[in-house]
């Protein structure tokens, strides 16, 4: 079971790791695989106390059979290595995947921010000439309005410049 486990979780590092490409689905295989490698851990911690409790019990001097179980104890403990490796390895996975869907969370975010930055000047500009006032000497020119609307859209145009070049979008 060991073993069939180990090759399941190194497909998936793999897959995860060297393709470089997840699902919202890897985060439940690896819970899944963790919780398959305790109970084998579980299993195996009992096998071992069982034989323990037979090495120091009063049947073994009449079976003679120390040598047996010692071989299966010295076994179990290196299946106990197989199993924390798997561990390991899945803890390394989680974090892997969780790191991959934070850095994807952060560039939402930078776009979201590229957006919010370009809508809110001209939003601002629009505000402020849609206030009423009496005297805006602009509205007094003959090409006021033409020249506020090309304001408003470099307003929006240059914060998209500036983080393109700064090569926030990709």
């Amino acid at each position: 079971m060991t073993e069939k486990l180990t090759k399941k979780i190194k497909l998936l590092a793999v897959r995860v790791l060297i393709e470089k490409s997840f699902s919202n689905e890897e985060l439940d295989i690896i819970t899944r695989y963790n919780f398959a490698n305790l109970l084998i851990k579980e299993t195996l911690l009992e096998t071992t106390k069982i034989f323990n409790l037979y090495l120091k019990s009063y049947w073994e001097a009449s079976k003679g059979i120390k040598e047996c179980v010692q071989t299966e104890l010295n076994d179990l403990e290196t299946v106990s290595d197989y199993i924390q490796f798997n561990f390991d390895r899945l803890d390394d996975l989680k974090e892997n995947v969780s790191n991959k869907i934070d850095l994807e969370q952060n560039h939402i975010f930078k776009v979201l921010t590229i957006v919010t930055v370009c809508i809110s000047l001209p939003t601002f500009i629009a505000g402020i000439y849609g206030m009423n006032f009496k005297d805006i000497p602009e509205l007094k020119l003959e090409h006021g309005y033409p020249i506020i609307i090309f304001v408003m859209l470099l307003s929006a145009v240059l914060p998209y410049l500036y983080f393109k070049r700064k090569k926030w979008l990709k």
